[in-house]
């Protein structure tokens, strides 16, 4: 789910630790991603067919957007940034009042009108039992870990206008030391760049801007392995999200429903049905793990999930009650 109009090479100039951390999952050959979650919300998936992304506001530290924002902030007025400026008013005058006025128009919708479906990385290590940080955090009562294929993550495409990030955990030095890089790049680039339609450029590192702003989270979270999947609807709409409301945890709110199906369009193809998307489930810590784990496997077969039995697992890690 690759950043429209963007190629590798700005991936890798503007958006360093995206790129680096693409190619390190690329290179594992046995990662996936998990969503941890309730069997609850589980089955309401299987069912459905259905993926919620939900508003930026509802995630569970609400100051994680706030975080990216301070960090983006101090970076653009650290030495590097002033740097940066300088450079890119060089390949084009006005490119950075242009940048953000753009970023200033657009930072509103940034908590109001994101929305998120969040994955973590799962490692081998992690196979018998997941994590139980993420069982106790995001999955505490008859939790369960929905083990994804990873394909349609790096698939380079931007068929849903939703694209995926890894999340940064870092502080001001570490932003900063970032930001550094994307100057870095500017500045033993520059020729190449400035052959580019100014309005493409202005796009592109607002686009990394973006990103940096919503995936960036303290480092006391970085057992999380967080990975997102972004979409905002009033920058890039999709015909494949479509807009609900929703009573979540007693509150009303609107998300965006993604329809695991196989989209196809303009010569692209995306499998995201459940068969090609699903490569296991891991049961949680539960008195109930086997009633939940039938269940489970009668919801992945009625949503065409072959083989639904093998796919089930259960995590070893003992029940406290």
């Amino acid at each position: 789910m690759g950043i429209d109009n963007i190629s590798d090479d700005w991936v890798q100039w503007f958006m360093p630790h995206t790129y680096e951390r693409l190619s390190e999952v690329r290179a594992e050959g046995d990662l996936c991603f998990a969503h941890y979650t309730s069997a609850e919300a589980l089955l309401n998936i299987l069912r459905s067919r259905q993926v919620w992304f939900r508003n930026a506001g509802t995630m569970n530290d609400f100051s994680e957007v706030e975080h990216g924002l301070t960090m983006l902030a101090e970076a653009w007025e650290s030495e590097p940034g002033k740097d940066l400026r300088q450079l890119l008013d060089g390949l084009n005058d006005g490119m950075v009042d242009e940048l953000v006025a753009h970023h200033n128009g657009w930072q509103p919708t940034y908590t109001e009108q994101t929305y998120l479906f969040a994955v973590s990385e799962h490692k081998h290590s992690d196979a018998d039992y997941g994590r139980l940080s993420m069982w106790r955090e995001y999955a505490r009562k008859s939790g369960v870990a929905l083990l994804l294929n990873r394909e349609p993550f790096e698939t380079d495409t931007n068929l849903l206008k939703a694209y995926t990030t890894p999340v940064m955990y870092v502080l001001k030095d570490e932003f900063i030391a970032n930001f550094d890089r994307i100057r870095s790049a500017v500045r033993d680039n520059r020729d190449d760049l400035a052959k580019l339609d100014p309005a493409l450029l202005v796009g592109a590192v607002f686009q990394a801007f973006r990103f940096m702003a919503l995936s960036t989270k303290h480092p006391g979270f970085e057992e999380e392995r967080e990975w997102r999947v972004i979409y905002n609807p009033t920058m890039e709409s999709s015909p494949y999200f479509q807009e609900r409301i929703e009573v979540i945890g007693g509150v009303p709110q609107k998300f965006y429903a993604l329809k695991l199906e196989t989209i196809e369009s303009d010569g692209q193809t995306l499998d995201l049905s459940p068969n090609a998307l699903v490569q296991k489930v891991i049961i949680g810590p539960t008195l109930y793990q086997r009633t939940i784990g039938e269940a489970i496997v009668h919801a992945l077969t009625s949503a065409g999930v072959e083989d639904a039995g093998n796919k089930v697992t259960y995590s070893n890690i003992p029940v406290r009650t």
